[in-house]
């Protein structure tokens, strides 16, 4: 059991690498783990989480089925699952996340580029509330 104070979902880090490095540690020592801070069982290892994937009686997402996560993917096991799953990998396969790539970075260096030599700047004003609009706007040409 990991207790709240030291799971590894509360502390910060400079590099983001140690979040997986640190669970793949853990992984190696024992197969599953009760983190408190998230309370849930953690499953570690990879071949693991694979076999809990496919038996849908067992582990399964089914309580997300309810108000507005009704229709969502993960309020649904089996065919249905892997039907919406279908649909939603051809928008994530590397072949679109390059298209996105060519679309999404040249955006996101100009919305930084506006805040070179400035002293000071305001995350959500200067970035956060315009960088997703000029993105959708932009994929929206492209479709």
């Amino acid at each position: 059991m990991i207790r709240a104070a030291d799971s590894r979902f509360r502390t910060r880090s400079a590099d983001p690498s140690t979040f997986g490095l640190d669970l793949a540690a853990l992984g190696r020592k024992h197969p599953t783990v009760f983190d408190e801070h998230m309370g849930a069982l953690l499953v570690l290892r990879h071949q693991d989480v694979s076999a809990a994937l496919r038996n849908h009686d067992t582990f399964s997402t089914s309580f997300y089925g309810v108000g507005p996560m009704a229709s969502m993917m993960i309020s649904h096991n089996g065919t249905e699952h892997t039907r919406q799953r279908r649909i939603h990998n051809r928008f994530f396969s590397p072949a679109a996340s390059a298209r996105y790539a060519a679309r999404v970075v040249p955006i996101a260096e100009g919305t930084f580029e506006r805040l070179v030599g400035r002293d000071r700047a305001d995350l959500v004003e200067d970035v956060l509330a315009r960088y997703p609009m000029e993105v959708f706007l932009d994929l929206l040409e492209g479709i």
